[in-house]
């Protein structure tokens, strides 16, 4: 509990709404533009982890809202707008802010899974939502980003931009199967159904792409190896996934 009176209780959840509200108000008046999010987000995270210590639903929905105006934030001010000048993977002003919120947020979800038994059915449905919603919120950052470095380079360099337009396409594919079978593994590993199901349906949305984008402008032997190399890729994810699930039905029964 916070305080052993409930008047003194509610009284120390309005001053630390207060100053949740100040801090997070200030951040948009100090901080740079694109790390206004990740300040909301950090802010949310931390009153989050805190409303479940102490068990301040208040709280707890105070992290809410603000880690939800993070996200509406990064998604709808943040993204960075048509060709940009060419930058560093990663360590630029978009991507490196933005990959803080994600990993904020999964932060704070696996804080919350932690301590589980202090949730309400409802919240333990919505941490895991969160969850999810993080993988997600991670994987089109880095998409854009990866994307985005291409186009920059074509643009720069206004010399055979469709051929760096398909290296583009090309390299968020790749990244794109790496991402699903880090989540997958990561699925195994802490044995959540959520994460697994997400990783196939990025195998599924890669290999729509392969297909419908990515093989548009090649030649036919060049789609012939491709499919062959995709083929390969998918068969042993699929091993992988047989394998493992295997190993955990045998370790679970012994």
């Amino acid at each position: 509990m916070i305080a052993a009176n409930p008047k003194d209780s509610r009284q120390t959840l309005t001053a630390l709404a207060v100053v949740a509200g100040l801090v997070a108000a200030a951040f948009p008046i100090q901080a740079e533009a694109n790390w206004v999010a990740l300040g909301w987000m950090a802010e949310a995270a931390v009153l989050w982890w805190f409303g479940v210590r102490v068990r301040a639903a208040a709280l707890r929905g105070l992290a809410g809202l603000l880690a939800g105006c993070s996200v509406v934030r990064l998604l709808a001010f943040d993204l960075p707008p048509g060709v940009r000048e060419p930058f560093l993977p990663v360590f630029n002003e978009f991507a490196l802010p933005a990959i803080g919120v994600a990993a904020c947020l999964l932060v704070a979800v696996a804080a919350g899974r932690r301590l589980a038994r202090r949730l309400n059915e409802p919240e333990q449905m919505l941490v895991a939502l969160a969850g999810l919603g993080g993988v997600v919120l991670l994987w089109l950052v880095l998409t854009i980003d990866c994307y985005g470095y291409f186009r920059a380079l074509a643009a720069a360099r206004q010399v055979d931009q469709a051929h760096w337009r398909w290296l583009g396409q090309m390299s968020v594919s790749i990244l794109w199967a790496v991402y699903a079978t880090v989540v997958l593994a990561s699925g195994f590993r802490f044995r959540l159904a959520g994460l697994r199901w997400t990783a196939l349906g990025l195998y599924a949305i890669t290999v729509v792409k392969v297909f419908l984008v990515d093989m548009a402008g090649l030649d036919q032997i060049y789609r012939i190896a491709a499919f062959v190399v995709l083929a390969i890729f998918l068969g042993i994810a699929a091993w992988a996934y047989q394998r493992i699930r295997i190993e955990l039905s045998s370790a679970a029964e012994a």
